[in-house]
């Protein structure tokens, strides 16, 4: 690896003063001089010339400071870097050793050790794990590397991939600035400085800031500057561990040079290997003193290399322009010259002239997170210049590549489909630091190589564009190989994957291509173990981001055959069966079905590519050719396991039946809130489908797109199911599913799933258990008598009185409504469906909702950014406890073909019970029964039936032709809750109904009544009168002389939280009435006295919720935070919401709820004591 360090000028290293603490034996002011140092080393220090060893034991720690004063002048910056191994003799790093460099210390006594004091310190330092390494920086105290405000496992930018026996590069540079001090840092690499995000206003900790390279120290460094090093063992060493600290440098240099970035040409050439086969010349040139010759012959070498090819761009051309888009591939490239850009694909939905073009006529790479910064439009310029050789198209290319590798990563500061906030589309970080690099593989895998492999040859793509590639590359690339940004699970995971492999095939000669290499190859096998399921489907049951994980297997298996290269055994197996769960949920017409984000396209040509690789896969070959050759599945119904994917259909052609049910997870990544969905065509008619998709920008109305209400679905009281809380869960069940039972026969198909998580909406989560069962009734002609049968259960945790609904989402404009039998039918072009409702309890009304957007979303058709008001028809009913529900779908070409006359509904008393009769055209008759497994057995049809669901088919004359009993439902998904339903609790809302806004009068929050036995254990049991308390935790009140703290004024108690706990109550005034939220009211906390008993940093959250503790918050919460625990007497204030703002996510009636205060704990055990409340405003 490539350093890059400047060569030290002058430089006489000579410690001052070294501290040791060994286990609990100090040994200070142990002083040296450069004789000593170099000929007489410690037993525990061995020094070499500018390098020195430090041996520690299990808790040591060592810090030194370098021999004089560096203070800055005021024309001139100063370099500080080393080369550091923080545990040269332990490749597994089970040690734990921080290790670091600092600057900016006051006084010769001053101790470099980072846990001595954070104060008048600039610490940038280094720790090792096992794969991975991890930096961090502190300015005088405050660590600005990555604040700790994690949010996600995944995309953390201070860390990095580990490499047996590295070493790893610290820089910091420091610039003076007046009466500041610029400072650069630099981690691994010397060629650019660390981007760090600088926030607005650090105690609010939001998200408004900017990305800066250099940070401002609030102090010069003119008189004093004094540098050090230091190294801790936290205690996990189980044998002495050596930490070097090689190739120390300090040295002046001009400002000009510290504020200088190394060109492209100069990045590249530093980054290449000279000892690859295909760099002799390059190198020889270079060996020569000779630099320019040595770029000029490396371009040559890109130009005119005949071996490795890149990938086929027009193979992804191909795919792009499969749907008749290939006629304007011209349009799109004169538009991208013009600064005009498609936003909806790779060839439509163009932006307006300006919109996503600065005034250079160069792109806003910052407005668009989807195509244009994925380069898709590079692929087709390159497809314009191959087939016209027009110069303009090269050129242009060139002046995007130049243009975008210099911005890169590119900020969106104030996005207002963000709310105004920071938006960073990709490259560094999104959102609080975290790395998302999904663009980055698509690019690689993609966009950049195909282009790169044709435009490479065209003189009009400059020298310069060549360089500025080759550098994008090796920035992108190392980007990649950051462990935290792999998902496996995602598609994303995936591409950064194939970037990384593709990238090390075809620069090759880049020093850093075998880490690329061997992290891609770990990494696609990881990919292939857990985005397939065992029954084949991907794991984000996307019927579209599926194909982006198949398509790039498929590519990089195709790549590698035509290398020369040998695939694995593993990958060759898979890649030939990953290809059949998505085209066996095909439409009749070989349409795509819309799951997570897949869309409704046909997919022959993405058939028509697996068979072109598998000519023995005959199944292949009918989806291929459209049915026309080739062998379809045994069974045109299916079911697949892992998936939850049921499909009950007729077969494919024009006037088959197909009903798809969702029972399964919702699926990684790409998952919508669409559990228990079903999905119907005939033929080429699309009849039941979704409300449709949005871009993911969530413009208006378009956030209706993926919510449940777009989907065929229940729903009470407009609350809708939320996978956020679950998805961790949710992947999981995909690779151990529950029982679902299958049954699929001549006359009857059977299916079933179970939805437990409930509804949320804001303040409200109704629990409870949705069972769904599907069965096809296929009759003696399943084309001409097979209709469908969806029965709903729905078990309530609570007696809670309810209002369910059921929209059912038509591609039909305007359904036709019948008083008869309260159903609907959709009619015309061919195609006739009914959907008839099975009322039981005969309480269900419906009407149609269009263009609603209060209380919920709902009769909208979705497209990208714009979405339309549509009929979808709504039912609604009431209920307070567990009831039944059943639809009758039927679809023919002609409704006097219908294969249902009537249905007859018998009574039941059971709950999750019902019986009905449906009366066939045919003459003849099936009786129905769903019963809740388990269940008192009741007769049906003067018989004993052991199943829970069951149907008899009779014909005209009254004969059982046919007959389906299920039985096992006590161990499947249908099995019943097992939990009676409770007594309803009346929500917040109707709880506090009586409340009216009153005054805080200026009286202390008591913390009194509570004390423990066991002062200091983990996890006490008290209580505090009036305060709600989470258990696991643990919180409670400490006596004050037990605690080290005197409870002043009012008592003797205190309280005291531990990590990760919280106390709350509900506010009330002087007369002990509860307070109301009203807006724009501000409340202030006071805390005469904030001690903390450990020597951990403060770091506590003051929230106001709505009621409750799990409640939506009423205003921005507070924060205390302080390193040294002395924050003593503070103050803080919260201003509750506008009305507008609380009346979008709260419930209504919310005026008349009660304001909760909470204290959260971070960090250690906080102890709290004589707190006061009071309204300011």
């Amino acid at each position: 690896m490539n350093q890059h360090c400047l060569q030290t000028i002058g430089l006489i290293f000579i410690w001052l003063q070294v501290t040791f603490l060994w286990g609990n034996d100090l040994k200070s002011n142990e002083a040296t001089s450069p004789h000593l140092l170099q000929s007489e080393p410690s037993e525990r220090v061995t020094v070499e010339g500018n390098s020195i060893t430090v041996t520690s034991q299990q808790g040591g720690t060592f810090s030194t400071q370098l021999r004089h004063n560096h203070s800055l002048s005021m024309e001139k910056a100063l370099e500080f870097s080393v080369q550091l191994d923080p545990v040269k003799n332990d490749d597994g790093a089970t040690a734990d050793i921080d290790a670091g460099i600092v600057l900016g210390m006051s006084s010769p006594e001053s101790n470099p050790d980072r846990y001595d004091s954070t104060d008048n310190k600039v610490l940038l330092e280094l720790k090792e794990f096992a794969d991975r390494y991890r930096f961090t920086i502190i300015l005088d105290g405050q660590t600005i590397s990555f604040w700790g405000r994690q949010r996600s496992e995944h995309g953390i930018p201070n860390i990095g991939t580990r490499q047996a026996s590295q070493s790893y590069f610290l820089k910091i540079v420091a610039i003076p600035r007046g009466d500041q001090t610029g400072l650069r840092f630099f981690v691994e690499h010397g060629d650019r400085p660390l981007r760090l995000f600088k926030y607005a206003d650090p105690e609010a900790k939001t998200e408004y800031g900017e990305f800066v390279t250099e940070w401002r120290l609030k102090r010069p460094l003119t008189e004093n500057n004094y540098l050090g090093l230091y190294t801790r063992e936290n205690g996990r060493a189980q044998r002495p561990v050596e930490t070097t600290f090689s190739d120390i440098k300090v040295r002046t240099i001009s400002i000009d040079d510290a504020e200088a970035w190394m060109s492209a040409e100069e990045f590249v050439m530093a980054n290449l290997n000279y000892d690859h086969p295909t760099m002799t010349d390059v190198k020889a040139a270079r060996d020569a003193g000779d630099m320019e010759q040595a770029k000029a012959r490396l371009i040559d070498y890109f130009r005119t290399r005949q071996s490795p090819t890149g990938p086929d761009y027009d193979r992804e051309m191909a795919r792009a322009t499969s749907h008749g888009k290939e006629a304007n591939w011209r349009e799109v490239s004169d538009n991208a010259i013009d600064g005009i850009y498609a936003k909806l694909s790779w060839f439509h939905g163009f932006s307006n002239p300006g919109e996503l073009c600065r005034n250079n006529g160069l792109p806003r790479w910052d407005r668009d997170p989807g195509f244009l910064t994925r380069h898709y439009h590079w692929v087709v310029m390159t497809h314009a210049w191959n087939r016209t050789g027009e110069e303009k198209y090269a050129k242009r290319l060139a002046e995007e590549v130049i243009d975008y590798v210099q911005q890169e990563p590119t900020v969106f500061y104030n996005n207002p489909n963000l709310g105004g906030q920071l938006d960073v589309i990709d490259g560094s970080v999104i959102n609080e630091h975290m790395l998302w690099t999904g663009n980055i593989g698509r690019r690689l895998e993609l966009t950049w190589w195909q282009m790169f492999e044709v435009m490479r040859k065209s003189e009009a793509f400059s020298d310069e564009a060549i360089f500025h590639y080759l550098d994008g590359v090796i920035r992108q690339c190392r980007l990649l190989t950051n462990p935290t940004i792999f998902q496996e699970w995602d598609d994303s995971g995936f591409h950064g994957a194939m970037a990384l492999t593709k990238s090390s095939m075809l620069f090759e000669m880049c020093d850093e291509a075998p880490l690329w290499s061997r992290i891609g190859w770990e990494r696609i096998n990881k990919v292939m173990d857990v985005q397939f399921h065992p029954d084949g489907s991907h794991v984000s049951l996307s019927s579209g981001y599926a194909w982006a994980t198949i398509k790039g297997l498929e590519d990089f298996y195709l790549y590698v055959k035509k290398s020369g290269g040998t695939v694995p055994k593993k990958m060759e197996q898979l890649i030939s069966e990953m290809y059949y769960h998505p085209l066996a949920l095909t439409r009749p017409d070989f349409g795509n079905v819309d799951l997570n984000d897949g869309g409704w396209s046909p997919i022959t040509h993405l058939a028509n590519e697996a068979y072109e690789i598998f000519p023995e896969r005959l199944d292949y070959q009918f989806f291929a050719t459209g049915g026309k050759e080739g062998e379809s599945p045994k069974s045109p119904s299916m079911y697949f396991p892992n998936a939850g994917h049921y499909v009950f259909r007729t077969g494919w052609g024009s006037d088959e039946k197909y009903l798809f049910f969702g029972a399964g997870p919702w699926g990684a990544s790409h998952g919508k809130m669409d559990a228990l969905n079903i999905y119907a065509a005939y033929g080429p008619h699309l009849l039941l489908q979704n409300a449709g998709r949005g871009a993911y920008s969530g413009v208006g109305n378009t956030i209706h797109a993926g919510k449940s209400l777009s989907f065929n679905v229940l729903s009470p009281d407009w609350a809708q199911e939320n996978s956020i809380p679950h998805w961790k869960q949710e992947k999981a069940i995909g690779f151990n599913p529950p029982e679902r039972r299958f049954k699929n026969d001549e006359y009857f198909g059977y299916g079933e799933g179970s939805f437990t998580y409930g509804w949320h909406k804001p303040g409200m989560h109704y629990q409870g258990k949705w069972v769904r069962q599907v069965i096809f009734m296929k009759g003696t002609d399943p084309k001409l008598t097979g209709y469908y049968v969806v029965i709903d259960t729905v078990e309530p945790a609570d007696n809670r009185p309810t209002t369910w609904r059921h929209p059912w989402q038509l591609a039909a404009a305007n359904p036709v409504f019948s008083q008869i039998d309260n159903s609907f039918r959709a009619v015309g072009g061919g195609v006739a469906m009914q959907v008839l409702p099975v009322d039981p309890d005969n309480n269900m009304s419906v009407r149609v909702i269009r263009g609603q957007e209060k209380p919920e979303l709902l009769g909208w058709r979705v497209y990208g950014e714009t979405a339309d008001p549509w009929n979808v028809p709504t039912y609604e009913w009431q209920a307070e406890n567990t009831f039944t529900k059943a639809w009758i779908i039927q679809m023919q070409s002609d409704k006097n073909d219908w294969p249902v006359q009537s249905v007859h509904v018998s009574s039941s008393v059971n709950p999750g019970e019902i019986k009905f009769e449906v009366r066939r055209s045919d003459g003849g008759m099936d009786s129905i029964l769903r019963r809740t497994p388990g269940s008192k057995q009741t007769p049906f049809r003067g018989e004993e039936i052991s199943g829970d669901v069951a149907v008899v088919s009779q014909d005209r004359e009254g004969h059982e032709y046919a007959r389906l009993e299920m039985t096992g439902g006590d161990n499947s998904v249908a099995a019943s809750r097992g939990i009676p339903v409770t007594q309803y609790q009346p929500n917040i809302s109707e709880r506090f109904a009586k409340v009216r806004t009153s005054r805080l009068g200026d009286s202390p929050i008591g913390l009194d009544n509570a004390s423990f036995e066991q002062p200091m254990i983990e996890k006490p049991s008290g209580t505090i009168e009036g305060w709600d308390s989470n258990s696991l935790n643990g919180t409670g009140t400490w006596p004050a002389d037990q605690v080290g703290v005197k409870g002043e004024p009012n008592g003797n108690q205190v309280v005291a939280i531990h990590q990760g706990g919280f106390i709350g109550q509900i506010l009330k005034d002087e007369r002990g009435q509860p307070i109301a939220i009203a807006p724009g009211k501000t409340i202030r906390i006071h805390f005469h006295n904030f001690p903390h008993q450990d020597h951990r940093p403060i770091n506590m959250g003051v929230y106001l919720h709505a009621g409750e503790g799990t409640a939506p918050q009423v205003a921005k919460a507070y924060s205390f935070s302080d390193d040294e625990n002395n924050l003593g007497d503070q103050s803080a204030e919260l201003t509750i919401s506008s009305a507008e703002t609380l009346s979008s996510y709260l419930p209504k009636g919310w005026e008349n709820i009660p304001l909760y205060l909470k204290f959260h704990n971070y960090s250690g055990r906080i102890v709290i004591d004589d707190v006061q409340v009071k309204v300011v405003k």
